[in-house]
């Protein structure tokens, strides 16, 4: 069998595939893994089974690609192999939270609905609990509707889940999949096996995603995966998961049952080059269009108060400031 995420990473890390620096130690530590890691076992089989689920039932739902079959890159199949492969001795998942940073456009909310699809129906787990959360139910919606809207185009899902307006449920394993925001009238009583935590970056402090943290404890092998673009605030979970993500992934703080992959750009590379874009961003050429990036990057040349946002949204670059007057290029030339 063919372990594409142990070739993506070794294309990654011998700079054959251009990407940032927390991108290429992601996949660093999982070579390194494969080596010397202890107390756990990689089992691409089963990363292989996810992508397979992925390929052969789910299709697109919008966009140029509606109606077609939804084909992974190796990326993507690197993160779902990784959360789904790495096992403990005892055949549960080694992982328990996944931290992925991405840019705006890399389909983020795709492949995290087709993975809570798996988790919530298909990974064997009884009464499965699901919970796509944002600040605001709305924001949550966005994952779960790439679901349900999945599940709606699939005559196999179709007569295995059952869909509602703020529900996908299973009568036959007692399994569920529903959005919540931190606007829910009550969180209480919930056993999640799975969460997505959407836009981490905008939550404003960690009371929801501890809350739905403190619901796994009965669980098996949960998992919590905060799926983000770049923030500007250094305080809240964003900037604190960012950073222990940055620590474990530089092996300052060893975590194993932490997985972590921030894509973008790094902090001196140039803004305004081709190169970069592509660097930043890996589904560069598929669902991030070239000339739409092209035209953003000439958007915010000239206007300096876009600058920040172009940089944080579509290259992942930190900016220290929120907005400028001013661009730096005229500021220096003056």
């Amino acid at each position: 069998m063919t372990d594409t995420a142990t070739q993506y990473a070794e294309e990654v890390v011998a700079g054959r595939i251009s990407s940032g620096r927390y991108h290429r130690l992601a996949c660093a530590r999982h070579l390194r893994d494969l080596d010397q890691l202890r107390g756990y076992v990689w089992e691409p089989w089963r990363g292989e089974q996810v992508v397979q689920f992925f390929e052969t039932v789910l299709t697109h739902t919008k966009g140029e690609w509606a109606n077609k079959p939804l084909r992974l890159e190796p990326w993507q199949v690197f993160i779902l192999s990784a959360l789904m492969s790495w096992r403990r001795e005892d055949g549960h998942r080694r992982f328990r939270t996944a931290f992925v940073e991405l840019p705006r456009g890399n389909s983020k909310s795709t492949m995290a609905a087709g993975l809570a699809l798996w988790l919530t129906f298909f990974d064997g787990e009884p009464g499965a609990e699901t919970y796509a959360i944002a600040t605001k139910r709305e924001q949550a919606r966005i994952v779960f509707d790439a679901a349900k809207r999945m599940v709606s185009a699939s005559s196999s899902l179709r007569k295995r889940i059952t869909t509602r307006e703020h529900n996908l449920h299973s009568r036959a394993s007692a399994s569920k999949f529903l959005p919540l925001g931190a606007d829910a009238n009550t969180l209480d009583g919930l056993r999640a096996q799975c969460v997505i935590a959407d836009e981490v970056h905008a939550h404003p402090t960690s009371a929801l995603i501890n809350v739905m943290l403190t619901s796994m404890g009965t669980r098996r092998q949960p998992l919590l995966l905060e799926i983000t673009t770049a923030g500007v605030s250094r305080t809240g979970p964003w900037w604190e998961h960012r950073e222990y993500t940055s620590r474990v992934l530089d092996g300052i703080h060893a975590d194993e049952t932490w997985f972590g992959l921030i894509a973008g750009a790094d902090a001196d590379d140039d803004w305004t080059d081709e190169a970069t874009w592509r660097k930043a961003n890996p589904n560069w050429g598929v669902s991030v269009k070239p000339d739409f990036i092209a035209a953003e990057c000439r958007k915010a040349r000239a206007m300096p108060l876009y600058q920040n946002d172009f940089r944080r949204l579509h290259l992942g670059q930190l900016v220290q400031q929120e907005d400028r007057v001013i661009s730096l290029e005229k500021w220096r030339a003056c």
